[in-house]
């Protein structure tokens, strides 16, 4: 169970990335409102997955499959190249 926390808390965090770029510096009231919802949402199941999981795994683990994850929609909804 701890595995699927964490595979949710890098799904969050990539549309925490997301969500902070479209809230345009906190200027747009439903992004901002997502994005933070997302940031606890995120956190909670982080949380949840080091009740079984050592600290030194999750967290290498949650950047190191999030970050690629994070990248990809970047590129593809952002125009980035």
């Amino acid at each position: 169970m701890a595995w699927i926390y964490l595979a949710l808390g890098v799904v969050f965090k990539v549309i925490l990335a997301m969500g902070m770029k479209y809230s345009d510096g906190q200027k747009t009231a439903r992004a901002s409102v997502v994005t933070v919802l997302v940031l606890i949402a995120g956190i909670g199941c982080l949380t949840m997955a080091l009740r079984d999981l050592p600290v030194s795994m999750a967290c290498p683990t949650c950047t190191a499959v999030g970050t690629p994850k994070t990248v990809a929609p970047g590129y593809v909804m952002l125009g980035k190249s």
